[in-house]
């Protein structure tokens, strides 16, 4: 497999015949370049459905504990914000078997606070985590040539990225 190389430190890439799992020496400015196996992969989005499952029972327990009128827009977002997640999972779910995998039922951490900023502010980090993680799969998808993936990935991220607005207005940011 080509791909760009930094051979000399100064940023200027050649392109380079590399093993699918060898690291990539970083050019200055970027992050490390790991090139993933398709089962690597696989591994990965099965994490990322642990985290989408996570996330929406996350935002419903939020929703049901965040009280007060000025949180009553905010309630019904965050439930719309659940049912987004768990389209994310099936659709994860779907991309995992087309690869051949087998879809994860584990659920990642839940957060929980008593105070509604903070249960905001850990939502806003969940979904921050979200775009970077995807970010990193679309990445891996194209580098293993997996196109429409890297495009439903894509789709995903858009609604991450409309999650963060959100909440970052419901916390004045």
């Amino acid at each position: 497999m080509k791909v760009p190389v930094c051979v000399d430190g100064s940023g200027h890439t050649e392109l380079l015949e590399v093993s699918p799992r060898a690291p990539i020496s970083p050019c200055p400015a970027r992050d490390r370049i790991q090139i993933m196996t398709k089962a690597e992969l696989i591994e990965a989005l099965n994490h990322d459905i642990a985290d989408e499952f996570a996330s929406a029972i996350q935002y419903i327990n939020h929703a049901s504990l965040i009280t007060g009128a000025r949180y009553m827009a905010v309630q019904a977002e965050l439930l719309v914000h659940a049912t987004e997640e768990m389209q994310h999972a099936t659709t994860l779910a779907d991309q995992i078997a087309a690869l051949g995998g087998k879809p994860s039922t584990e659920v990642g951490p839940v957060e929980t606070s008593d105070d509604p900023e903070e249960m905001l502010r850990q939502d806003l980090a969940g979904e921050k985590s979200a775009v970077a993680r995807y970010k990193q799969r679309i990445r891996a998808a194209m580098q293993l040539e997996e196109y429409g993936l890297a495009r439903v990935l894509q789709d995903i991220i858009v609604m991450e990225e409309e999650h963060v607005k959100d909440l970052e207005m419901a916390l004045g940011l």
